[in-house]
């Protein structure tokens, strides 16, 4: 639209430029035609007092010079008056009348200023205009007008006309010619300049723009145009490299982190805060609320405050997250006058350790505790009635080795717990049958189950060799049986049965290694575990039923989950309550037959 508007404008100018210089033009050759014309006029007039000199008749001196102009074809008027104002001659008029042609103003400024005169007006007579030249011949004492066209010269006038119209239409073509032919030489390069631009826009830095154009100053701006792009092409790509590094930086980071603006608008999450909340959306396409992301209206308005106050802060809390309910210290940091930072430090672990930490001082000083009291008690009892019966001294006796022997197991399981937990060894893993031991663990455990009229069975799986510690093998068989007597009803039945199947795990795999998984399963229909009891079955002292635990620790399976993990191995409870459970153990070792 511009462009248009350039060429119109330029044009105009020109038009006018060409008809101000026309109009001059053909002003000068008019008042030259005129001049033309006067000169013809006076000439005519001396011509005619000549003839008139020569044969002293007005009438007969008038057709001779008319005859002349006749043959070139060019209108002549003469008009002959006496000095008293009767008309001796006038073309077409009779002699002796038009007395009133004295009102002319040609002979009225004749008369009265006594000089040559000329008009130029309209004759009815000849229907154009005439230029009338008025003059005295008062020698002879008569006024002469001859009256000429105005366009005598017309010829010269309209071969001026039309080489000024031809002149200006061929300095309008040859400049139109000139204006396109310069216009496309310079709106190819403007155009190339203007795709590098919008190129240059798109972060497309590496086209460069032609620098060798006709246009000297095009050429120039080009060049600084490629030089810019350069120096953004350095710049942009420094800025990717930091970028990136930072995105590395951050995504690498464990912790969630979380930029939010004076809104309370999140404008940045990385990706451990986009797992840990389950909101993947990026920010910088869409923007939510942080309350969105972290369901607590007071702590959104705790992280705000602290744009205000400019000073960080770390606040302990709990916050839902896919994995549940965790504990975080958010540590706020504002930057750059209207954003914070949110770190989420996850110290969930550090919370149940110090409370597990705390439960099992609690339990170990209980478990402890019960047993030396009993004993204690039955100390003093038995010191302080020296009559006592010798049947009730050895009954308390017999109460005492109990309360020993479940001192004495605690002890036991502790000193193995902590034996496994600092275990990481495998100095004692030999090759031993599997099938050899199920038998051991059977005979150890029948009288057990005999005293609860509980079936225990062993199947086979295959008569396998496999290289782990006998004795940790051993303890996860004899806690599951144990504990299956335990939590058993009368007729009960146990069913104790292993496989093997190939590692398909991936982490912690070691080259060349020929794991295998062994699938150890002990099943019971027993009273089974209700929900709750399910998902605390694996803590240290946790008794699902008090009453029916047979005097047990409450460190079995405790024992049996950290065995397993020393394997690498998983552990399934499948129970429901009056229908009995069935623990599978998963091993990953080393197994040949």
């Amino acid at each position: 639209m511009k462009r248009r508007y350039f060429i119109l404008i330029t044009f105009g100018l020109l038009i006018l430029a060409l008809g101000l210089g026309s109009w001059i033009a053909l002003r000068e050759a008019r008042e030259l035609s005129l001049s033309s014309t006067l000169d013809y006029a006076e000439s005519t007039t001396a011509w005619l007092k000549d003839e008139y000199s020569a044969r002293t008749d007005w009438p007969e001196a008038a057709a001779n010079v008319t005859a002349a102009y006749e043959k070139l074809g060019i209108p002549l008027s003469i008009s002959i008056l006496t000095t008293e104002g009767t008309v001796v001659y006038e073309n077409g008029v009779d002699s002796g009348t038009q007395a009133y042609r004295y009102l002319d103003p040609e002979f009225q400024k004749l008369i009265q200023e006594g000089e040559d005169n000329i008009e130029i007006r309209r004759s009815n007579y000849f229907e154009r205009d005439l230029l009338y030249f008025a003059s005295s011949f008062a020698e002879e004492g008569y006024y002469l007008r001859v009256g000429l066209p105005v366009d005598a010269g017309s010829n010269s006038l309209l071969t001026v006309t039309w080489t000024v119209v031809i002149i200006s239409l061929i300095v309008l073509v040859l400049f139109a010619l000139a204006v396109s032919s310069f216009l496309k030489g310079l709106r190819k390069p403007l155009v190339q300049l203007t795709e590098r631009v919008e190129s240059l826009q798109r972060g497309e830095f590496s086209i460069q723009a032609d620098t060798d154009t006709s246009f000297e100053q095009i050429n120039k701006l080009c060049s600084a145009y490629n030089e810019t792009a350069s120096a953004l092409k350095t710049k942009q790509d420094s800025l990717l490299d930091s970028k990136k590094f930072l995105n590395v930086l951050i995504d690498s980071l464990s912790e969630p982190l979380v930029v939010c603006n004076r809104h309370g608008d999140v404008t940045f999450i990385n990706s451990r805060a986009m797992e840990v909340f389950q909101r993947f959306i990026d920010p910088t396409e869409r923007s939510y609320p942080l309350y969105f992301l972290i369901h607590s209206e007071e702590i959104s308005d705790q992280v705000l405050a602290v744009l205000d106050s400019g000073l960080n802060e770390k606040i302990d809390t709990k916050l839902q997250t896919a994995d549940g309910v965790r504990d975080f210290s958010l540590i706020i940091s504002p930057f750059q006058g209207d954003q914070v930072a949110i770190v989420f430090h996850d110290r969930t672990t550090e919370v149940q350790a110090e409370q597990f930490r705390s439960e099992f001082v609690s339990n170990v000083t209980h478990e402890l505790r019960t047993p030396l009291t009993s004993i204690r008690g039955f100390i003093d009892t038995i010191k302080n009635n020296p009559d006592i019966s010798r049947e009730q001294q050895v009954r308390f006796f017999e109460l005492m080795d109990v309360e020993a022997l479940r001192l004495e197991r605690l002890i036991r399981d502790l000193l193995s717990l902590s034996d496994i937990e600092e275990s990481d060894t495998t100095d004692s893993y030999f090759y031993f049958d599997l099938d050899q031991l199920l038998l051991e663990v059977k005979e150890q455990m029948a009288q057990v189950a005999a005293e609860k009229q509980i079936s225990l069975n062993v199947q086979s799986g295959g008569s396998y060799q496999i290289k782990a510690d006998r004795d940790r093998i051993k303890q996860i068989l004899l806690n599951l049986i144990d504990n299956a007597i335990a939590y058993n009803r009368e007729d009960g039945h146990v069913n104790v049965s292993y496989r093997v199947e190939p590692d398909m795990t991936v982490a912690g795999k070691k080259k060349g290694s020929t794991r295998q998984a062994l699938l150890l399963q002990v099943a019971d229909d027993g009273i089974g575990l209700k929900a709750d009891d399910q998902i605390r079955i694996f803590e240290r002292f946790y008794r699902a039923d008090k009453g029916r635990s047979g005097g047990g620790t409450g460190l079995g399976l405790s024992i049996v989950k950290h065995i397993v993990r020393l394997y690498d191995g998983e552990i399934d409870l499948q129970s429901k309550w009056g229908q009995g459970s069935t623990f599978t153990i998963k091993l990953l070792l080393e197994v040949k037959q």
